[in-house]
């Protein structure tokens, strides 16, 4: 099968490639292949056959076990590098100036090197250890001593969550130990291995956390001085808080010494590779800067807007393969309703909704109006009565105090195209705004391109849009995370927030910038503000971003005030009837038009909770310099628990301060990069940043307190300063020495920064399990780590 790979990948790679550039030439009407086209095709073909035979020969003799689906990217990355550096050119030396083809076949070598370390050398634990087979199928019962919540069928061992076996290896001494299971989903599953020598005690507890469907995760490192214990109690322990997890585990074979599966981690190859790439071209990318600038950005921004909108049409028809899992049927009984586990708040406010009422259908425990102060834990906990965690109470119902607009927007329209049979459960939430807010996000980007130089340069915004969805915590919008109050109600309105937000200030700066449809665009531009409200009350702060252009514009257009009146009247009817709406809202709940259920939650006593001076400094710290925590192992940081003398709120978790992470240090010179008499809007956007971030800060610290979700929001918004700043500093330093300079240490910066956002998408508080998205958590973590099995 591997010599099958070898050559029907790199001929399969290329014919594709040929069909697309024909069928390209075709629609242009340009003529098709030349002869000596052809000929370069071959020669570039036959060339990556040749470079490949030989690994293909070592790798079939040196690794018992070949992943053939992960190691097929071997011969495609290959295939690739012949081509796109033409090889054949670089061999014969032709068509190409001196110094360039010196660098060009450096690089060329540089990356094939890659690749054969990427095989070789990195797959280092893939090589045969002599992997001896302890039992299958249903040979379990000779190697079994004891077990509970166990069964042992013709297939093998099924293994219920806690259950607990003891295996007999035997008197050899082996390093690593193996699991196979059979038909087992992507999930996220705890073992914990106890070894003994005569059964009397067991010492030497490890505990590894696996995901049954990733076969390299199943090979567990047996620590050093336990190899030769005879005994091995075993504990599974299937994690009930992910989104889909099985109720048990078949287990079908055991053995010990066992390689891992020879892969090609395109997440290490590819990181590699384009530090490579710009080390080898940073001095011709500084030289053609201007020649990335190039492109008609209409074509570019309906591209990016189709791509997001097939992007969410492919994610809905995927969620129709498993309707139960994504969808609620609709209408709910009240046992459904009043369930925790069954259905989400944000399921209860559509249903609310649907009722025509605001307060949520559940049941009340009459206890709690019989207390003086229903929302002090210590107070429902004396009477021992139950309540909702994190609903908001108020005389004598519950409510959501998160923001609406996801119900708004994404439940009804579902709603109404399933013909009023389901709505989307709380994962669809979370997944559709977040594809959303990343197109979005890269329109912004384009637009902020021409904001701070004019121009849109492509390399550098797609540059910013690729490390900046890490940086920004784009992936952390959507939690797998399912407990008894479903930790995705919190990311839904966060994603839906920065979903509007984008929107909202790109439609902004299409408003400053051109005269055209500005009714049109200024109208959607307020009624994404008035989203991103009903999504997150407390960012209605970011409205001082777009005050800076308005005031711009109103000053510009003195002369023509009444035609610019006259464009603004339909957006700002949507700004007050939003507002309206808003207030009503809240005041028909709580009995104010700027409470929106905070105060009301019940989990900690936030009734008394206000803004006041002394919470400023913790504020700060926290939010702006809280340090990480380090690691041995991937991941390599995470957020540290700060807990000061003179803290003042009562929600402390884990937290990274924006100082902390290199590509926000260009957010603090965003005061200095503009010229305040030249360019006062942009000087003024730019300084509002790290207030906004502060005055974010405060609010959030005041009324609530410190938790690692907070980084969506803050980490986004300092990508994008920080890229404002970054793309301002690339403009300004345009043909002058000190701009290779600036490439570099934004380039750098970017890298590291990115690399932290990444590891922090693991954070024990709210990230991502070896189990959720089929398993891609495991294939990032193997890039820099060997999971379970480290010898």
């Amino acid at each position: 099968m591997v010599f099958l790979l070898w050559f029907i990948l790199p001929v399969g790679c290329y014919a594709v490639y040929a069909g697309i550039v024909l069928a390209f030439r075709r629609w242009k009407g340009r003529e098709s292949y030349k002869k000596e086209e052809w000929k370069a095709l071959s020669l570039d073909l036959a060339s990556a056959l040749a470079l490949t035979l030989l690994p293909t020969i070592l790798v079939y003799c040196l690794f018992p076990r070949i992943n053939l689906l992960s190691f097929s990217p071997f011969y495609l990355f290959v295939s690739f590098l012949c081509r796109f550096s033409k090889i054949h050119r670089l061999v014969l030396g032709k068509g190409i100036e001196k110094k360039e083809l010196g660098r060009r076949r450096l690089l060329s070598l540089s990356l094939f090197a890659l690749a054969l370390l990427e095989t070789f050398a990195f797959n280092f634990t893939s090589y045969s250890k002599g992997e001896a087979l302890l039992c299958e199928g249903d040979g379990f019962s000779a190697s079994l001593v004891a077990s509970t919540k166990t069964e042992i069928l013709d297939e093998g061992l099924e293994i219920s969550s806690d259950g607990i076996f003891v295996i007999d290896k035997g008197e050899e001494s082996y390093s690593n130990i193996a699991f196979d299971f059979s038909s087992a989903p992507s999930s996220t599953v705890n073992a914990t291995f106890e070894f003994s020598a005569d059964l009397s005690e067991f010492s030497g507890e490890v505990d590894y956390d696996f995901n049954p469907a990733y076969a390299n995760s199943n090979i567990f490192s047996i620590p050093s001085g336990y190899g030769g214990y005879r005994y091995i109690r075993i504990t599974i322990d299937i994690n009930d808080l992910r989104d889909v997890n099985p109720s048990s585990l078949l287990l079908t074979r055991i053995s010990f010494n066992r390689p891992t599966e020879l892969g090609f981690n395109l997440v290490r190859v590819g990181a590699i590779s384009l530090i490579i790439v710009f080390c080898f071209y940073l001095t011709p990318m500084v030289k053609s800067y201007s020649k990335f600038e190039k492109g008609d950005p209409k074509k570019v921004y309906v591209g990016v807007l189709s791509l997001t909108f097939l992007a969410a049409a492919v994610f809905m028809l995927f969620t129709l393969t498993d309707i139960d899992r994504y969808y609620v049927s609709y209408p709910l009984d009240q046992d459904t309703l009043n369930s925790m586990s069954r259905c989400s708040i944000y399921t209860r406010l559509f249903d609310a909704f649907q009722k025509g009422r605001l307060s949520l259908d559940v049941w009340v425990d009459p206890l709690l109006a019989e207390l003086e102060n229903p929302w002090d834990p210590a107070a429902w906990k004396s009477v021992g009565a139950s309540v909702r965690w994190d609903h908001a109470y108020y005389q004598g119902a519950y409510y959501c105090y998160y923001g609406p607009a996801p119900v708004i927007l994404f439940s009804y329209p579902i709603f109404w195209l399933s013909g009023g049979h389901y709505i989307p459960d709380i994962l669809i939430l979370q997944v559709l705004p977040t594809i959303f807010a990343s197109g979005f996000f890269l329109l912004l980007l384009f637009e902020l391109s021409r904001l701070m130089s004019g121009k849109i340069n492509y390399l550098v915004v797609f540059s910013l849009f690729v490390f900046g969805f890490f940086t920004s915590m784009m992936m952390a919008n959507v939690t797998y995370k399912k407990g008894g109050y479903y930790e995705g109600i919190y990311h839904a309105p966060i994603a839906c927030a920065l979903m509007c937000f984008d929107l909202f200030m790109f439609l902004t700066l299409i408003v400053y910038r051109r005269k055209k449809g500005r009714m049109l665009f200024f109208a959607l531009s307020a009624l994404s503000f008035v989203l991103l409200v009903a999504s997150r009350p407390n960012l209605i702060f970011t409205i001082l971003l777009a005050v800076p252009f308005y005031v711009s514009l109103i000053v510009k257009e003195r002369k023509q005030e009444g035609r610019l009146w006259l464009s603004l009247i339909p957006g700002l009817c949507i700004v007050v009837i939003g507002a309206t709406l808003l207030g009503a809202y809240n005041y028909l709940r709580f009995d104010s038009v700027f409470e929106f259920g905070q105060s009301y939650q019940m989990n900690y006593d936030q009734t008394q909770l206000d803004y006041a001076v002394n919470k400023v400094f913790p504020s700060f710290l926290h939010f702006f310099c809280q340090p990480l925590n380090f690691y041995d192992e991937f991941p390599f940081v995470s957020c540290s628990v700060l807990r000061l003398s003179f803290d003042d709120c009562p929600y402390l978790q884990g937290y990274v301060g924006i100082l902390m992470i290199p590509f926000f240090l260009f957010l603090f010179l965003s005061g200095f990069v503009c010229d305040k008499k030249r360019e006062k809007e942009k000087a003024a956007f730019l300084f509002i940043f790290p207030v906004l971030l502060f005055i974010l800060g405060f609010t959030t610290y005041s009324k609530a307190g410190v938790c690692a979700r907070y980084l969506i929001e803050f980490y986004h918004f300092a990508t994008i300063a920080s890229s404002c700043v970054l793309m301002k500093l690339l403009d300004s330093t345009r043909g002058k020495s000190s701009q290779k300079s600036i490439m570099s240490i934004g380039f750098v910066s970017l890298v590291v920064s990115s690399f932290i956002g990444l590891n922090l998408l693991f954070d024990v508080f709210d990230g991502w399990y070896v189990g959720d998205l089929q398993g891609l958590p495991l294939y990032i973590k193997e890039a820099f780590f060997t999971l379970n099995c480290l010898d």
